[in-house]
């Protein structure tokens, strides 16, 4: 819980020195919230690359500012009076929720089972704490121009308490998405204000209503993520950058304040991952053609205005959105020296990589990435894509909410024209996570078809004065209704969360493979044998028959000390971890595992066969191992064939 907290925190502390919230034309404590976590890594970069601060101080730094941040926001609070909107506002109430069933739950615990954490994310989140600053050349398996926003976050209750812990960092993703609710409902709330004459408490119980509707329907996923993979963030953020974009075109919002929020939140993306670069077109796109624009998409809804005018608001709006990004990736670019494609795309917009996307094997290609993405998109919550779709329909015969649908168009555009751009110069026909790819853009798809199916119904329905629906609406009967079904809903988000709390801690209800049991209890005591072994490199070959190098990230992140400055474990492993030696098809595999053994210091089995076992046992001499092979490590005297030590493994 005290990282749980410590981003909270950070959050609304940040997030009330933030101007933006304040004046884009309405309260929003979730959009504060957001921008307040989001804001904190880019500062801690700054401080740390950038200023040459180190990286503890820059964090101390971080959260001093969070603190008093947080005190102006009471402060604030105190002097106005909070309305029963903000008072009870998502951004404080699931944090509050989450926060009960965690504790509710007892021994609240983070087990990290995919490949991707192990080979980036909360592995370098925990490199970072180990080596006590941000050192890409230092670092096992980070690119130096990759953004490390993501990590970087992940890192700082440990570099605050000086000891790394997977618990404190579980919840991270769920107070982002309580941000992202909190400004669905204060958006909500502002739709009920323009085209309706509700009370306070009908329009925080309707957005309410709002709120668990899209939780139940997963739009953007369970509230509580289950795990700390780099695409539920993407997700609230392209949600928070959408969403602002409907904000613009409800009565009373400030175009150039919501356009600088906006810049925000591109900043915020980029920094977790390059691949918010697919929001820059669209954003570009609407700063620019919103004000010369108006007129088309909104019709009769548009003020007058003269050219000089529209000129002039569209300058200002493409300053407002770009200045934060623009800055931000000059002053990350210029603390940098290499460049991969997958850290800095311009490198895949060279003359060779258009020369290869447009080769003779570019159409299969394209066919195959193709046939994938729709072959996931069709059948990913079929229902929640269709309601989602009748949204946008529906909300495109409303001259208010055109542009928003081309800004959301033109992104999901961009975003599958680069997943295909990489495969044609990158990886070829083999296609790469393309379920976990597009699962991003369609959940994003989901909220503002969702969204914008309410706020049409809701102009349509609500903007008529002689409308009977609407006086239906305003009557006791509905309110009633809503508030059973918002305490039904409520109800079974509760289930949801303590189901899903329990996942992260015990993974009862995910297939993990069995190392993810054994490596962790076996990396304490091979830590202790690399000591032993002195400060020279070790080489380390890690036997996984049957299985592919995967393994490796995850051996080594749990060889990786949780203490703050302890160093990264002078390794370096073999890249082959599965021999087919009772393959008669591949005779020199025993040749080629004798080298490897000649070389290796230390070998550890994760998981043997019955000829791998067999030759090891040769290696060793009958007798001298503990049985199975697999619980002993094993130490070779480098000879040829080499003669291997036995050191049983203990619990």
């Amino acid at each position: 819980m005290p990282g749980y907290l410590l981003y909270i925190l950070l959050g609304f502390g940040l997030g009330a020195l933030v101007p933006g919230p304040g004046r884009i034309g309405f309260s929003s404590p979730g959009l504060r919230l957001f921008l307040g976590i989001g804001l904190a890594p880019i500062a801690v970069f700054v401080l740390h690359k950038n200023m040459g601060l180190g990286l503890f101080h820059s964090v101390s730094v971080i959260f001093a500012a969070a603190a008093a941040g947080l005190a102006l926001g009471v402060w604030r609070l105190a002097r106005n009076r909070p309305s029963l909107e903000d008072t009870f506002n998502p951004a404080f109430v699931l944090p509050a929720v989450i926060g009960i069933v965690a504790l509710n739950f007892g021994a609240l615990d983070y087990v990290p089972y995919l490949g991707d954490e192990f080979s980036g994310w909360i592995n370098i989140a925990k490199q970072i704490n180990a080596v006590g600053g941000y050192a890409p050349e230092d670092m096992f398996g980070l690119q130096a121009d990759y953004t490390p926003g993501w990590p970087l976050l992940m890192s700082f209750p440990a570099l605050l308490l000086g000891q790394f812990e997977e618990r404190m960092v579980g919840l991270l993703p769920a107070v982002m998405h309580a941000g992202l609710f909190g400004l669905v409902f204060d958006l909500a709330g502002r739709t009920l204000i323009n085209f309706g004459d509700f009370s306070a408490a009908r329009r925080a119980v309707y957005s309410w209503l709002i709120v668990l509707l899209l939780l139940s329907a997963e739009a953007t996923g369970q509230l509580v993520a289950r795990n700390l993979l780099v695409e539920p963030p993407q997700i609230y953020g392209i949600g928070v950058t959408m969403m602002l974009a409907v904000a613009m075109f409800l009565p009373g919002v400030s175009q150039s304040w919501a356009s600088f929020l906006i810049g925000l939140s591109f900043a915020i993306l980029y920094f977790i991952k390059v691949t918010a670069l697919a929001l820059l077109p669209p954003i570009l796109f609407l700063a620019v053609i919103l004000p010369f624009a108006e007129r088309f998409f909104a019709g009769s809804l548009a003020p007058a205005r003269g050219s000089v005018n529209w000129i002039a608001q569209s300058i200002k709006n493409l300053a407002a959105a770009l200045l934060p990004g623009v800055l931000l990736i000059v002053l990350f670019k210029s603390s940098i020296s290499s460049s991969t494609p997958f850290g800095s795309p311009s490198s895949v917009l060279l003359p060779e990589m258009f020369a290869k996307a447009f080769s003779l094997q570019s159409l299969e290609i394209t066919r195959l990435v193709g046939g994938a993405v729709w072959d996931f998109t069709a059948t990913y919550k079929t229902p929640v894509s269709i309601a989602a779709l009748i949204g946008l329909i529906a909300a495109a015969f409303n001259p208010r909410w055109r542009l928003v649908i081309a800004v959301l168009l033109a992104f999901l555009l961009v975003y599958f024209a680069a997943l295909n751009w990489y495969h044609l110069t990158i990886w070829d026909d083999n296609l790469r996570s393309i379920q976990r790819y597009s699962r991003i853009p369609v959940r994003v798809f989901h909220l503002i078809g969702l969204m914008l199916l309410f706020v049409n119904v809701a102009e349509l329905v609500l903007g008529r004065e002689s409308s009977r629906l609407k006086h239906f609406l305003e009557s006791r009967l509905p309110f009633v209704l809503a508030i059973g079904l918002v305490v039904v809903l409520a109800v079974w988000q509760v289930r949801q969360i303590d189901r899903r709390i329990a996942d992260l801690s015990t993974r009862q209800f995910q297939h993990v493979a069995a190392f993810h049991t054994s490596v962790p209890k076996a990396a304490k005591q091979m830590g202790q044998i690399l000591r032993q072994l002195g400060d020279r490199k070790v080489n380390l070959l890690v036997v996984q028959q049957g299985g592919n190098p995967d393994i490796l990230e995850v051996v080594h992140y749990y060889l990786v000390s949780n203490s703050y400055r302890s160093g990264i474990p002078n390794i370096q492993f073999h890249a082959v971890v599965s021999w087919p030696l009772a393959s008669s098809s591949n005779p020199s595999a025993a040749e080629r595992l004798d080298k490897a053994m000649t070389k290796a210091d230390v070998i550890w089995p994760v998981r043997l066969d019955e000829a791998m076992s067999r030759r090891l046992r040769e290696l060793t001499g009958p007798g001298k191992c503990a049985q199975p092979m697999a619980d002993n490590f094993f130490l070779s005297d480098h000879g040829n064939p080499p003669q291997l030590r036995c050191v049983t493994k203990t619990d």
